[in-house]
Protein backbone atom coordinates (compact mmCIF):
# COMPACT_ATOMS: atom_id res chain seq x y z
CA UNK A 1 0.00 0.00 0.00
CA UNK A 2 1.21 3.48 -0.37
CA UNK A 3 3.64 5.20 1.59
CA UNK A 4 4.48 8.18 4.33
CA UNK A 5 5.25 10.37 1.01
CA UNK A 6 0.78 10.63 0.91
CA UNK A 7 0.38 14.73 1.47
CA UNK A 8 -1.33 15.16 4.94
CA UNK A 9 -3.49 17.19 2.72
CA UNK A 10 -5.74 14.26 1.07
CA UNK A 11 -9.33 15.44 1.62
CA UNK A 12 -11.93 13.09 3.04
CA UNK A 13 -13.25 11.90 0.04
CA UNK A 14 -9.69 10.89 -1.38
CA UNK A 15 -9.05 8.81 1.12
CA UNK A 16 -12.54 7.36 1.90
CA UNK A 17 -12.28 6.08 -1.88
CA UNK A 18 -9.10 4.82 -1.07
CA UNK A 19 -10.07 3.09 1.70
CA UNK A 20 -12.54 1.31 -0.49
CA UNK A 21 -9.99 0.36 -2.56
CA UNK A 22 -7.62 -1.59 -0.36
CA UNK A 23 -10.89 -3.00 1.10
CA UNK A 24 -11.67 -4.22 -2.31
CA UNK A 25 -8.67 -5.93 -2.36
CA UNK A 26 -8.51 -7.45 0.17
CA UNK A 27 -12.11 -8.99 -0.81
CA UNK A 28 -10.26 -10.33 -4.60
CA UNK A 29 -12.54 -7.55 -5.95
CA UNK A 30 -8.82 -6.48 -8.07
CA UNK A 31 -10.93 -4.62 -10.44
CA UNK A 32 -13.26 -2.83 -8.48
CA UNK A 33 -10.32 -1.87 -6.42
CA UNK A 34 -8.49 -0.61 -9.33
CA UNK A 35 -11.60 1.71 -10.59
CA UNK A 36 -11.62 3.21 -6.44
CA UNK A 37 -7.64 4.00 -6.96
CA UNK A 38 -8.21 5.71 -10.03
CA UNK A 39 -10.68 8.01 -8.30
CA UNK A 40 -9.12 8.11 -5.26
CA UNK A 41 -5.88 9.36 -7.32
CA UNK A 42 -8.09 12.00 -9.18
CA UNK A 43 -9.61 13.18 -5.99
CA UNK A 44 -6.19 14.17 -4.47
CA UNK A 45 -4.46 10.53 -3.20
CA UNK A 46 -1.34 10.17 -4.79
CA UNK A 47 -0.83 6.97 -2.79
CA UNK A 48 -3.46 5.06 -4.74
CA UNK A 49 -1.46 5.50 -8.57
CA UNK A 50 1.16 3.64 -6.52
CA UNK A 51 -1.76 0.73 -5.35
CA UNK A 52 -2.96 1.01 -8.58
CA UNK A 53 0.48 0.82 -10.51
CA UNK A 54 0.99 -2.49 -8.07
CA UNK A 55 -2.51 -4.09 -8.80
CA UNK A 56 -1.61 -3.70 -12.73
CA UNK A 57 1.81 -5.35 -11.88
CA UNK A 58 0.14 -8.53 -10.51
CA UNK A 59 -1.80 -8.85 -13.65
CA UNK A 60 1.59 -8.32 -15.80
CA UNK A 61 0.46 -5.08 -17.32
CA UNK A 62 3.24 -3.43 -16.96
CA UNK A 63 3.14 -0.38 -19.10
CA UNK A 64 0.15 0.33 -17.27
CA UNK A 65 1.89 -0.43 -13.97
CA UNK A 66 5.32 1.93 -14.73
CA UNK A 67 2.44 4.98 -15.73
CA UNK A 68 0.68 4.85 -12.30
CA UNK A 69 4.01 4.94 -10.56
CA UNK A 70 5.75 7.43 -12.78
CA UNK A 71 3.05 9.52 -11.31
CA UNK A 72 3.00 8.41 -7.80
CA UNK A 73 6.79 9.14 -7.92
CA UNK A 74 6.83 12.39 -9.45
CA UNK A 75 4.00 13.05 -5.97
CA UNK A 76 6.85 12.26 -3.64
CA UNK A 77 5.51 8.48 -3.03
CA UNK A 78 8.53 6.46 -2.71
CA UNK A 79 7.59 3.12 -2.86
CA UNK A 80 6.79 3.84 -6.70
CA UNK A 81 9.99 5.43 -7.03
CA UNK A 82 11.49 1.81 -5.91
CA UNK A 83 9.53 -0.12 -7.89
CA UNK A 84 10.34 1.79 -10.90
CA UNK A 85 13.72 1.11 -10.42
CA UNK A 86 13.08 -2.25 -9.27
CA UNK A 87 11.46 -3.20 -12.37
CA UNK A 88 14.00 -1.33 -15.21
CA UNK A 89 16.50 -3.36 -12.93
CA UNK A 90 14.95 -6.91 -13.66
CA UNK A 91 14.42 -5.87 -17.05
CA UNK A 92 18.67 -5.40 -17.39
CA UNK A 93 18.22 -2.01 -17.84
CA UNK A 94 20.27 -0.34 -15.18
CA UNK A 95 20.49 3.13 -16.87
CA UNK A 96 17.29 3.62 -16.68
CA UNK A 97 16.79 1.87 -12.83
CA UNK A 98 19.95 3.89 -11.83
CA UNK A 99 17.67 7.39 -11.10
CA UNK A 100 14.62 5.53 -10.17
CA UNK A 101 16.99 3.95 -6.86
CA UNK A 102 18.43 7.64 -6.56
CA UNK A 103 15.13 8.76 -6.22
CA UNK A 104 13.90 6.25 -3.71
CA UNK A 105 17.62 6.66 -2.06
CA UNK A 106 17.32 10.25 -1.17
CA UNK A 107 13.82 10.18 0.46
CA UNK A 108 15.32 7.46 2.56
CA UNK A 109 14.56 3.77 1.22
CA UNK A 110 16.98 1.47 2.44
CA UNK A 111 16.41 -1.23 -0.18
CA UNK A 112 16.38 1.62 -3.11
CA UNK A 113 20.17 2.24 -1.67
CA UNK A 114 21.30 -0.46 -1.49
CA UNK A 115 19.98 -1.65 -5.09
CA UNK A 116 21.50 1.56 -6.12
CA UNK A 117 24.70 0.72 -5.46
CA UNK A 118 24.65 -2.44 -7.16
CA UNK A 119 23.07 -0.75 -10.46
CA UNK A 120 26.08 1.51 -10.07
CA UNK A 121 28.92 -1.61 -9.28
CA UNK A 122 26.94 -2.97 -12.51
CA UNK A 123 27.74 0.41 -14.63
CA UNK A 124 31.28 0.74 -13.78
CA UNK A 125 31.11 3.24 -10.65
CA UNK A 126 32.04 2.03 -7.99
CA UNK A 127 32.88 4.89 -5.81
CA UNK A 128 29.11 6.11 -6.26
CA UNK A 129 28.22 2.25 -5.13
CA UNK A 130 30.33 2.56 -2.26
CA UNK A 131 28.51 5.87 -1.68
CA UNK A 132 25.13 4.41 -1.92
CA UNK A 133 26.34 1.20 0.49
CA UNK A 134 27.39 3.48 3.07
CA UNK A 135 23.98 5.52 2.51
CA UNK A 136 21.83 2.11 2.74
CA UNK A 137 24.45 1.22 6.01
CA UNK A 138 23.18 4.43 7.78
CA UNK A 139 19.17 3.51 6.65
CA UNK A 140 19.93 -0.01 8.61
CA UNK A 141 20.21 -2.18 5.84
CA UNK A 142 22.72 -5.17 6.85
CA UNK A 143 23.86 -6.60 3.22
CA UNK A 144 25.40 -3.17 2.51
CA UNK A 145 27.36 -2.93 5.47
CA UNK A 146 28.55 -5.88 4.42
CA UNK A 147 28.92 -4.58 1.10
CA UNK A 148 31.14 -1.68 1.64
CA UNK A 149 33.73 -4.04 3.74
CA UNK A 150 33.72 -6.45 0.73
CA UNK A 151 34.68 -3.59 -1.85
CA UNK A 152 37.20 -1.76 0.52
CA UNK A 153 38.84 -5.09 1.48
CA UNK A 154 38.67 -5.76 -2.67
CA UNK A 155 40.29 -2.57 -3.28
CA UNK A 156 43.20 -2.72 -0.80
CA UNK A 157 42.03 -1.01 2.65
CA UNK A 158 41.52 -3.68 4.42
CA UNK A 159 41.62 -1.81 7.84
CA UNK A 160 38.63 -0.15 6.56
CA UNK A 161 36.91 -3.25 5.40
CA UNK A 162 37.71 -4.70 8.74
CA UNK A 163 35.86 -1.83 10.20
CA UNK A 164 32.35 -2.81 8.20
CA UNK A 165 33.01 -6.06 8.83
CA UNK A 166 33.27 -5.06 12.47
CA UNK A 167 29.87 -3.13 12.42
CA UNK A 168 28.22 -5.51 10.54
CA UNK A 169 28.71 -7.84 12.99
CA UNK A 170 28.10 -5.66 15.93
CA UNK A 171 25.07 -3.68 15.23
CA UNK A 172 23.23 -6.91 12.82
CA UNK A 173 24.62 -9.73 14.60
CA UNK A 174 25.63 -10.55 10.81
CA UNK A 175 27.92 -13.94 10.68
CA UNK A 176 29.35 -13.36 7.68
CA UNK A 177 30.93 -10.00 8.90
CA UNK A 178 32.67 -11.80 12.01
CA UNK A 179 33.83 -14.80 10.21
CA UNK A 180 35.38 -11.94 7.59
CA UNK A 181 36.79 -10.60 10.24
CA UNK A 182 38.54 -14.13 11.53
CA UNK A 183 39.82 -14.20 8.35
CA UNK A 184 41.57 -10.11 8.74
CA UNK A 185 42.79 -11.21 11.79
CA UNK A 186 44.38 -14.62 10.88
CA UNK A 187 45.95 -12.92 8.10
CA UNK A 188 47.56 -10.76 10.79
CA UNK A 189 48.75 -13.45 12.76
CA UNK A 190 46.12 -12.85 15.58
CA UNK A 191 45.38 -15.86 16.58
CA UNK A 192 43.30 -14.86 19.85
CA UNK A 193 41.30 -12.73 18.01
CA UNK A 194 40.59 -14.65 15.04
CA UNK A 195 39.52 -17.34 17.16
CA UNK A 196 37.10 -14.83 19.33
CA UNK A 197 35.68 -13.61 16.00
CA UNK A 198 35.52 -17.20 14.83
CA UNK A 199 33.57 -18.09 17.98
CA UNK A 200 31.01 -15.50 17.59
CA UNK A 201 30.22 -16.29 13.69
CA UNK A 202 29.62 -20.02 15.01
CA UNK A 203 27.39 -18.24 17.72
CA UNK A 204 25.63 -15.91 15.35
CA UNK A 205 24.83 -19.39 12.93
CA UNK A 206 23.47 -21.17 15.47
CA UNK A 207 19.45 -21.76 15.05
CA UNK A 208 17.49 -20.59 17.74
CA UNK A 209 17.03 -22.65 20.33
CA UNK A 210 12.95 -23.09 21.50
CA UNK A 211 13.26 -22.53 25.60
CA UNK A 212 9.56 -23.25 26.80
CA UNK A 213 7.81 -21.96 23.47
CA UNK A 214 10.35 -19.32 22.94
CA UNK A 215 13.01 -18.15 20.70
CA UNK A 216 16.29 -18.28 22.01
CA UNK A 217 19.76 -16.99 20.10
CA UNK A 218 23.06 -16.80 22.40
CA UNK A 219 23.91 -13.08 23.10
CA UNK A 220 26.71 -12.13 20.79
Amino acid sequence: MSDAGQSPEVTAEARELHERGVEALREGRALDAEDLFREAYEAGHAGAANDLGDSLAVWRDLDGARKWWRRAADAGITGAAYSLGLHADEEGDPEEAEPWYRRAAERGNPSGAFNLGHVRLDLGNEDGALEAWRHAADLQHQDATLSVGIILARGGDEDGGGEWFRRAAREFGDPRGARKLATYYEARGDAAEATRWTALADRLSAPPVEVIGMSWRPDA
